[in-house]
């Protein structure tokens, strides 16, 4: 059984780097290829991830700190969901033009991006997110 989801795994790692190669080689851009990428390209790879599942189904737990990092991350992942396009990156691009950028700049506003989005995740998680799940946890 272990066997089978190794080979399902490596499958699904195959699938994910096919498709990245082709669109590197073939330099297909979204805009411009919507029928690859929207009806070919990432329900395929969404389903080479789903390939991964069955091996990480039985990790065994690494070190505390690598652990304490996940489990924080997952708990943030709802609140990293609202807000990450919706309203981070939607009002970065609003007020500030990044078509003149060069790449040293685009990556200080990948990573501006990146620590907002936690940061307010965190934020709504801690004063939103988790007094309602206490609060509906409460048995009346």
């Amino acid at each position: 059984m272990a066997k089978r989801k190794i080979q399902i795994c490596n499958f699904g790692f195959f699938i994910s780097f096919y498709f990245a190669f082709l669109s590197r080689i073939f330099k297909t851009k979204n805009c411009r290829f919507s029928f690859f990428w929207n009806v070919i390209c990432l329900p395929l790879n969404t389903a080479a991830l789903v390939c991964f599942l069955p091996f990480f189904s039985e990790w065994e737990i690494g070190s505390s700190q690598i652990q304490k990092a996940v489990e924080h991350i997952s708990e943030l992942s709802y609140a990293i969901y609202l807000l990450h396009y919706s309203i981070v990156l939607y009002l970065m691009k609003h007020f500030i033009d990044t078509s003149h950028f060069s790449m040293i700049q685009l990556h200080l506003f990948a990573v501006l991006y990146l620590a907002l989005t936690i940061s307010l995740s965190y934020v709504l998680y801690t004063f939103f997110e988790k007094p309602m799940t206490k609060f509906r946890d409460i048995k009346i």
